[in-house]
């Protein structure tokens, strides 16, 4: 039995729907917890922004980068360009491992920070917070790691002349997961700068 050509573009899109709830849950939990809807101030407003490390802004930025690469490759291989096409997607490639590279010690840095906010305050009050961000920072990790291979896979696949302009699903995916991940960061990484 063969699957309808464009289901796997469904299903993508409710993977990545299914993934955009989950993230949205979690900072809704996050805003509630930092903002004292339950009540109570964890961890005072804006006292967490201070250890924020710059590096954030670079990895931002790279994940932006990467976004537009991912976007080029993908228009190059609709106009059988392929060597553009191969060429954006090992940009797009380069591009997430070093925002990996970047962001890795950084949000160490910021768990760090949340774990000492907890051990000061004594009382266990910040665990839920340190919890959450625990959570989004893994969770998040685990999604660029996961989009990471599925980039290698799809450059690898390109390297075999595997795409063209009627056949790069699999580009088409990884694009909109790769926009998916930059939503997502962005998003993070502005509610936690907003709310630190």
């Amino acid at each position: 039995m063969t699957l309808p050509h464009r289901s796997s573009i469904l299903a993508m899109r409710l993977f990545v729907l299914s993934l955009g709830m989950l993230f949205f849950a979690s900072m809704l939990g996050y805003i509630a917890i930092r903002t004292g809807f339950f009540g109570r101030h964890e961890v005072p407003l804006g006292t967490l922004r201070r250890t924020f490390p710059p590096s954030l802004w670079v990895s931002t930025a790279l994940v932006l980068a990467a976004s537009l690469t991912i976007s080029r490759s993908l228009s190059a291989v609709r106009r059988e360009r392929q060597r553009p096409f191969r060429f954006w997607l090992a940009a797009t490639l380069v591009l997430a491992v070093l925002f990996v590279i970047v962001q890795a010690p950084s949000l160490a840095a910021i768990l760090a920070a949340h774990f000492e906010q907890l051990r000061a305050a004594g009382d266990g009050r910040p665990m839920a917070l340190f919890g959450l961000v625990f959570f989004l920072i893994v969770v998040h990790a685990l999604h660029v790691v996961g989009g990471i291979i599925f980039l290698a896979w799809v450059l690898y696949r390109a390297g075999q002349n595997a795409y063209d302009h009627e056949h790069h699903i699999p580009v088409r995916h990884a694009a909109l997961y790769w926009h998916f991940l930059d939503v997502v960061w962005i998003a993070l990484f502005g509610t936690m700068f907003v709310l630190g």
